[in-house]
């Protein structure tokens, strides 16, 4: 982010703010990366989504083992397009996309 003069004055307070930050960094930069949204049961809340990109089969700035907790629910690639998954099938129960 700071390369590209896109850097915030402040730190993305969420994982959508910096996820959504770093993917059209990326796109604009020619990467291919993939917005990734999952879900995963907690024991503090029912279900907890979390958002994080991929680029070249990589989480980026995430530890493989937190992100393997989550169950990939949606993905879009560097056209901003959905791409398709069968992630729906292993939902946490009570998540449903129309």
């Amino acid at each position: 982010m700071a390369a590209s003069g896109s850097f915030p004055r402040r730190a993305p307070g969420n994982c959508l703010e910096r996820s959504l930050a770093a993917y059209r960094i990326l796109c604009r930069a020619g990467a291919s990366p993939t917005l990734v949204v999952g879900f995963r049961h907690s024991a503090v809340q029912a279900v907890e989504g979390h958002v994080w990109v991929v680029v070249d089969g990589r989480a980026l700035a995430e530890r493989p083992d937190s992100v393997a907790t989550y169950q990939p629910a949606l993905a879009f690639g560097p056209d901003g397009r959905q791409r398709s998954s069968d992630g729906s099938a292993r939902l946490p129960t009570g998540i449903r996309f129309a």
